[in-house]
């Protein structure tokens, strides 16, 4: 069931949840600068496709595997860039 929360650093995430209580499934998350993600999240972390979408306007789509390595969660990720209309002067 999708709930949400709030970060003490003033970030939100709405979304579903794990069993443990970490972020698993879809979901979005809203960052205090601006910057807002949608997409998957698996065991707490952006797992799968999602756009980043920050302040200025500018996207980022991409895919996002997850490594253990050394019992150390990382996050890998390629995609693509878009930039919103650029006025040419």
């Amino acid at each position: 069931m999708p709930a949400k929360y709030r970060y003490p650093d003033g970030s939100e995430y709405f979304g579903e949840w794990s069993d443990d209580g970490q972020r698993h499934g879809q979901g979005q998350m809203s960052f205090p600068d601006g910057a807002r993600y949608v997409g998957q999240f698996e065991n707490g972390l952006s797992s799968g496709t999602g756009i980043m979408t920050f302040g200025d306007g500018s996207r980022f789509v991409r895919q996002f595997t997850i490594y253990t390595q050394s019992q150390k969660k990382r996050n890998f990720f390629h995609g693509f860039f878009l930039w919103p209309r650029v006025r040419v002067m």
